[in-house]
């Protein structure tokens, strides 16, 4: 009993901590340095990079994380100046560390977590927070972390923040309190599931309900740091967190397979029976010494990903065999799965380190399983009070009763079934429109799920597809098909005359702002239809949605074309470039199809700007691209590479073909005078240099230098050329 009422006063007295928490903690965000390898030691025992160093051998990085150019690098070191503040026993407060460090200061360490080894190095010893007590008199400023790992991150993680040793607690406190009380609310749920499951006739639901539950609750409560002051044992925790995390999938495909699997080994059957042998082979053997626990996390978080699509695959396609009740909790699921794949977009690196609410995600499946109970008992004592009173009623007045509750019955049960249809049904088109990889996709979406969006209701839907005024008519249902509509509109207020309702979709446009895209129109409901009201603000409800959802992607768009895409000529820019170089190269070596790079440089640029000016020399290479865009083919890639030079990216393509389209090139800017500001200002020339795979590189990653070197070539030999490497 004591100790249900210490589980039970646990999460008031930690609520209660946080809001008396008020310290002010300084981030530690500017200043950091790092350095590759590892530092040797004197005879004294201290490091050489610790007590003298050339400023040189340091490079400037944001935050002690993952450090450009690591190379297979285990062993890397950062530096810091402490900033001045008035302390009096300061301490620097550490999120985590992948994988082992030691602090340095004048020399001397003063923190260690975990053992390295004579080569510097060592074992996972956990992920917990760090407390690194900070001299209070110091004649230097500078801290030193030595850092061991061969985990995919190196490095610091999450925060650093330099406080009062006091207030330390009482700032963990506060960034847990969250995660134990909702721990705590989803354990007892599940303890609950777990004692329905052993006395109700429905087992197999609630035994699922309550593995979830208790999985999820355990791995909220082993990922809340204040579980290092319940018991300072960072690998328990993280091996708990661990099982806990990678069981998750496995109450998820059991729901799954228990609403819709016809047979006994589905998709859904083999999801759960795979993350199961991993939820207990991995701990597992990591815990015996086979491998380290921390690799373990990667490889689960790839075969995580990959289940959570095809379930959602398979919830797509037998969408409409789920119940209401079923949906709201697979809703729910998925909220919490999808914070829990951003939580591990931010854990790989993908996304900006931040505290995602994974416990948000678990607080709402717990309380729409509390809820749908509820509901659901409610709702069959509703049942059984209106049967009594109608078997206590006199025959007439019961005929006369039963005749209203039953139509009003009918009403209200059509009118809350609508509802939940379309808003369900609006949640999927949002979700399939969200998925999209552009604009004009989602608008292809969103065209071809209208007619169930505005069911039962006859009409057509219009789309803009570019700026222009003209709206295109992409689908049109029901009885309007017969309706002479027009195949485009310019003036939507011409046709709106008659019986219609109008809808207009309309986005807001980083340059145009307030923006039209699509115009709706539906058939009135005759006088008198029931539900015509509520039908008219769902879909003005979905229209909105829709709306907000075109602005999220076309701004999306937007910003992608603009870091892929060179302003001044229209062309792909080197990062666009740099990142398909390393796809179109695998590409080739999979395929083992042939891959061509071409390398051009105009020539005699750098006279030709100094002689017309540099306006003039933006429209020489305006020109340039133009004849580049004309003389490849659409599945070739053009990027300029900078200034006057320019580079092709020609998939499945030898040095032949290549050749030839590069005469071609040739030949037309040879023909082509710049034209600037009405004067003829003569031709710009341009030297190509040819590399393909496998015929003149070993390996398709060369391309790009034989390429270069090949260019160099062409220039020596007389330019206006082409040279293969």
């Amino acid at each position: 009993m004591i100790i249900f009422l210490r589980w039970l006063l646990a999460p008031l007295l930690l609520c209660a901590a946080s809001m008396a928490y008020s310290a002010n903690a300084i981030s530690l965000e500017e200043g950091w340095e790092y350095r590759w390898g590892d530092s040797p030691f004197t005879q004294a025992g201290e490091p050489e990079w610790a007590i003298s160093s050339s400023p040189d051998d340091w490079q400037a990085i944001g935050f002690p994380s993952n450090p450009p150019g690591r190379d297979g690098h285990t062993n890397v070191w950062f530096r810091v100046p402490i900033p001045e503040a008035h302390l009096h026993e300061p301490v620097l407060y550490i999120f985590s560390v992948d994988l082992i460090v030691q602090v340095f200061h004048e020399g001397r360490q003063i923190y260690q977590y975990g053992t390295f080894d004579a080569q510097g190095q060592g074992r996972f010893e956990g992920w917990p927070w760090h407390i690194v007590k900070l001299p209070t008199e110091r004649r230097d400023n500078m801290l030193y972390f030595r850092v061991f790992s061969d985990y995919t991150d190196i490095g610091l993680w999450g925060e650093v923040k330099l406080m009062e040793r006091s207030d330390l607690q009482l700032f963990i406190l506060k960034n847990s309190a969250e995660r134990i009380v909702v721990s705590g609310f989803t354990l007892t749920i599940g303890l609950l599931s777990l004692v329905f499951a052993l006395f109700q006739a429905n087992r197999r639901h609630f035994g699922t309900l309550a593995l979830f539950s208790l999985a999820s609750g355990a791995m909220i409560l082993a990922e809340s740091q204040a579980s290092q002051l319940l018991w300072d044992q960072p690998l328990f925790w993280v091996y708990l967190r661990a099982f806990s995390y990678y069981l998750l999938p496995v109450p998820v495909a059991l729901l799954l397979e228990l609403w819709l699997a016809k047979r006994r080994f589905s998709l859904a059957g083999w999801i759960w029976r795979i993350h199961l042998l991993y939820a207990i082979a991995a701990p597992g053997l990591a815990y015996v010494g086979v491998f380290s626990l921390a690799s373990t996390f990667p490889v689960f978080d790839a075969l995580f990903l990959s289940s959570m699509l095809l379930m959602f695959a398979a919830i797509l396609l037998r969408a409409r065999r789920i119940s209401v009740e079923q949906g709201i909790m697979l809703t729910t699921c998925v909220l919490y799965l999808s914070l829990l794949l951003a939580d591990m977009a931010v854990a790989h690196g993908i996304l900006s380190w931040t505290r995602v609410p994974v416990a948000w995600g678990s607080l709402a499946f717990s309380t729409a399983v509390v809820v749908l109970s509820l509901w659901s008992y409610s709702r069959t004592q509703r049942i059984l009070k209106k049967m009594n009173s109608l078997l206590e009623r006199k025959v007439a007045e019961r005929t006369h009763r039963l005749k209203q509750l039953a139509d009003q019955e009918r009403q209200r049960v059509q009118v809350m079934s609508f509802n939940n249809e379309k808003s369900l049904l609006l949640n999927d088109v949002i979700s399939e429109m969200q998925g999209c990889e552009d604009f004009h996709s989602a608008i292809t979406v969103l065209g071809t799920r209208m007619p169930k969006l505005c069911s039962p209701l006859h009409g057509a839907a219009y789309f803009r597809p570019d700026e222009s005024r003209r709206f295109i008519r992409m689908n049109t249902w029901g009885d309007a098909e017969q309706d002479a509509l027009p195949d485009a509109i310019t003036d939507e207020e011409e046709f709106e005359a008659g019986s219609h309702w109008c809808f207009r979709l309309t986005i807001q446009h980083t340059k145009y702002g307030n923006m039209k895209v699509g115009l709706l129109f539906l058939q009135t409901p005759t006088e008198g239809t029931p539900g015509s009201t509520q039908l008219y603000q769902s879909i003005e409800r979905a229209v909105d949605k829709a709306a907000v959802t075109l602005t999220s992607l076309s701004l999306r768009d937007e910003l992608k074309r603009f870091s892929y895409e060179d302003s001044l000529t229209g062309l792909k820019n080197r990062r666009f470039f740099d990142e398909l170089f390393v796809h179109e190269t695998a590409v080739a070596l999979r395929s083992r199809a042939p891959l061509t790079i071409i390398m051009g440089d105009l020539d005699y640029f750098k006279r030709f700007n100094d002689a017309h000016g540099h306006e003039a020399g933006d429209t020489a290479l305006q020109a340039a691209a133009d004849a580049l865009r004309a003389h490849f083919r659409d599945t070739d890639i053009i990027c300029r590479f900078g200034g006057e030079e320019f580079v092709i990216l020609m998939p499945d393509t030898d040095s032949g073909h290549a050749w030839q389209c590069a005469q071609r090139l040739l030949e037309t800017l040879r023909k082509h005078v710049v034209v600037y500001r009405g004067k003829k200002l003569g031709v710009t020339t341009i030297s190509l240099g040819i590399a393909s795979w496998p015929e003149q590189a070993a390996h398709p990653q060369e391309l790009l230098c034989l390429a270069d070197k090949a260019l160099y070539n062409a220039k020596q030999s007389g330019r206006d050329r082409v040279a293969i490497a």
